[in-house]
């Protein structure tokens, strides 16, 4: 259905690809309550299922459960990188309309809920692993159930799961979207290829201090903007593709990053979608260059977090010099070989 061919565009996640065309499929509706004439009219809009997508992966999850089962379906399902495509799609559409800035800032409020309950749980399963001290797996435990706390408190703050019965959030949401007058697919393509040219730019000429973990622009903010770039490109759901393998790769030592495991991840795949009439496709190894990056900051960071966590005392938001190094050898490979512009160049393609 979806013209997706596994030899012209290699190994894409099959799980990814299976699970987008099952809920791509789906109309508009899942739980909003929407007339199935409204949801059959708007099916056919690109806009509204590049949303609908993530929010029937997210209604998974929240859909009839209290906050506590909710908060742990979160932990342990898929829903975090459904949630961070609603956040992405948000920011590439915040300047259209305020719900959707406001849109944006209720999907981060929970993906924060959810990234927090997660990076606790995990330090704490880290710390006993490692045989920390009763002392650190104790702070890290009541960290771990602060953050649960927080998150169960969020979902009802912010009407994931309304207190008093009421509309939720997410119904909500989608009857706007369903309201909403989009601009044509040809009108919106060329807006939302600029948004992605922009991020891109913003990577390359960021200045960045990476003797800092968190603090302004450092290693996890670095993370962030590369992560920003590939969520993106996914949230639109088939907007974005790759060319075929058959094309090649432009940078000879990236040219095997196209049939590695990298490109098969959350990161370095891009959906194809029969929704989108004139996707613009990107060179796969440069696209997959972004992904491994992810994964090696991530690790990187995971690191530098562990070390500082998982003992008692303060943590600290420093990093070792070799760490700055690995990090500033990621970025600088990527400039000398003019990753950014490189895609940005195919992006302007139309």
């Amino acid at each position: 259905m979806f013209g997706f061919n596994v030899k012209t565009y290699g190994p894409l996640s099959l799980t990814l690809i299976l699970m987008l065309a099952a809920v791509g499929c789906k109309s508009t509706g899942g739980n909003s309550g929407v007339s199935s004439s409204n949801r059959s009219s708007q099916s056919t809009i690109p806009q509204v299922v590049r949303f609908t997508i993530w929010l029937d992966i997210l209604d998974k999850d929240i859909g009839g459960n209290s906050p506590a089962k909710a908060a742990d379906k979160l932990l342990d399902g898929s829903a975090r990188a459904a949630v961070f495509n609603l956040q992405g799609l948000g920011r590439l559409y915040a300047d259209t309309d305020s719900s959707f800035d406001k849109a944006r800032k209720r999907f981060k409020a929970l993906e924060d809920g959810i990234g927090g309950f997660e990076k606790w749980n995990d330090l704490y399963d880290k710390a006993k692993e490692n045989g920390s001290s009763a002392g650190a797996i104790k702070k890290l435990e009541t960290k771990r159930d602060a953050a649960k706390a927080a998150l169960e408190a969020m979902l009802v703050s912010e009407k994931y799961i309304p207190a008093d019965g009421s509309k939720g959030y997410l119904e909500t949401f989608r009857s706007f979207l369903n309201k909403f007058p989009w601009k044509t697919p040809e009108e919106d393509r060329l807006i939302m290829l600029g948004k992605l040219k922009s991020e891109l730019e913003t990577v390359k000429t960021t200045q960045y201090d990476f003797t800092h973990l968190e603090e302004g622009n450092g290693i996890h903010e670095f993370r962030r903007k590369m992560r920003w770039i590939s969520m993106e490109a996914r949230a639109l759901n088939g907007l974005v593709i790759h060319k075929p393998l058959a094309d090649g790769c432009p940078v000879e030592v990236w040219k095997d990053l196209a049939t590695s495991s990298y490109a098969s991840s959350k990161y370095g795949a891009l959906p194809p979608s029969a929704m989108e009439k004139s996707p613009t496709a990107v060179t796969p190894c440069l696209y997959v260059r972004i992904a491994k990056a992810i994964d090696q900051l991530g690790s990187i960071k995971d690191s530098l977090e562990a070390a500082d966590n998982i003992n008692e005392g303060e943590a600290s938001d420093g990093s070792l010099p070799a760490d700055q190094a690995a990090v500033q050898a990621i970025l600088d490979e990527m400039l000398k070989n003019d990753l950014f512009g490189k895609l940005q160049a195919e992006l302007s393609v139309k």
